[in-house]
């Protein structure tokens, strides 16, 4: 009787840990940003042609506090 609860327990708790792991793992999935979704929601926000401090302004505005904008190349 002791070592089938026992057993009972060690499954529910790796049940329970897949559980959670999945969960995260699925949230992420959901969460994530693709780079087609990034050029969707600049190219309609942002029109080409803008200039620098424009970009910047709308890449503030989004809090996205990962990202930080560098001189990728842009020369005026």
């Amino acid at each position: 009787m002791q070592m089938r609860r026992k057993v009972i327990h060690i499954v529910g708790g790796v049940a329970a840990l897949i559980l959670v792991v999945g969960i995260c793992l699925l949230y992420r999935y959901i969460r994530s940003v693709t780079a087609d979704d990034a050029d969707t929601i600049f190219k309609s926000h942002i029109p080409i042609g803008s200039n620098r401090t424009d970009v910047s302004a709308f890449i503030d505005s989004l809090k996205i506090d990962s990202l930080r904008v560098e001189n990728f190349g842009y020369r005026a």
